[in-house]
């Protein structure tokens, strides 16, 4: 079935953006990797909506890197107080997820 009839059965009544958010997540990151390229190739748009579905620091690393073109430390831009480095490593895992990091 498509996206949009599994999206319409995944959110319920309550649903909220963050959760929604998640739901779309969940269904790239269960798509076959192979299919993930393709997929943002060819719908600019779905590459929009992945973007504004990551955390704000997930949304942070993905602009910073489209303009470095070398190999970089991400360690080196989230301070480990308060937690950075969890928060860094659950953005880098959801990007990896759904095929924008490798």
């Amino acid at each position: 079935r498509g996206f949009c009839a599994w999206l319409r059965t995944a959110r319920g009544p309550q649903s909220s953006q963050g959760r929604m958010s998640e739901v779309v997540l969940e269904y790239l990151g269960d798509l076959p990797p192979s299919s993930l390229p393709l997929l943002y190739s060819n719908s600019p748009c779905c590459a929009v909506a992945v973007l504004r579905c990551l955390s704000p620091l997930a949304r942070q690393i993905l602009m910073r890197l489209a303009f470095i073109q070398e190999p970089i430390d991400i360690s080196s831009w989230v301070s480990p107080a308060a937690g950075g480095r969890e928060q860094l490593r659950d953005a880098v895992v959801a990007m990896e997820r759904v095929g924008i990091m490798e």
